[in-house]
């Protein structure tokens, strides 16, 4: 019964309630785990930031319970895309990550990005509405775009949020 009992509780630790995805403790062990073997085996690795851009707008017309069933739609769509050696995290709020362990090229990662970014756009129903949402997506790739978790983090964060910044200087256009 005790074993039961901590293994509840190692798995209530290490992934989100809402979405069973990793959580953010967990990506950012399972991110420290791919760059010590991509440095061990001389390969590279990489990391995906996903922010859903006009989440906030779901919540406030169609309710939390909507912007609930939608991020788990969305932690279903994300982990559809990736392989299954990768990670797929949910960092909190309406921001994913992704870990690409052993990763091909630079160009694997920009494809891995517009695959994620596509299976968000896809429309989905919520509450009997049909809904579009969009998202912003950043990457980084060991060990061009930095040598540490915390340099690929803020890389990929970075690129990220130029890209949330670009698309709203578009749409005011």
């Amino acid at each position: 019964m005790l074993r039961q009992e901590r293994e509840r509780f190692e798995r209530l630790a290490s992934l989100d309630p809402l979405t069973q995805l990793p959580n953010r403790r967990t990506f950012r062990a399972r991110l420290d785990q791919a760059l010590a073997g991509a440095r061990r085996h001389g390969r590279e690795a990489g990391v995906v930031f996903v922010d859903l851009d006009g989440f906030k707008a779901v919540n406030d017309e169609l309710g939390h319970d909507a912007g609930d069933d939608l991020l788990v739609e969305v932690a279903h769509r994300l982990r559809a895309v990736v392989r299954a050696e990768d990670t797929v995290a949910r960092l909190g709020g309406d921001e994913f990550a992704v870990v690409v362990d052993e990763l091909a090229s630079p160009a694997a990662l920009a494809r891995l990005e517009t695959k994620l970014h596509d299976a968000i756009a896809q429309p989905l129903v919520l509450r009997g509405r049909a809904v579009s949402i969009a998202s912003s997506v950043g990457s980084a790739a060991y060990p061009r775009d930095g040598r540490t978790a915390a340099d690929l983090v803020r890389h990929a964060d970075t690129e990220m949020y130029d890209v949330k910044r670009k698309a709203r200087v578009r749409r005011a256009s």
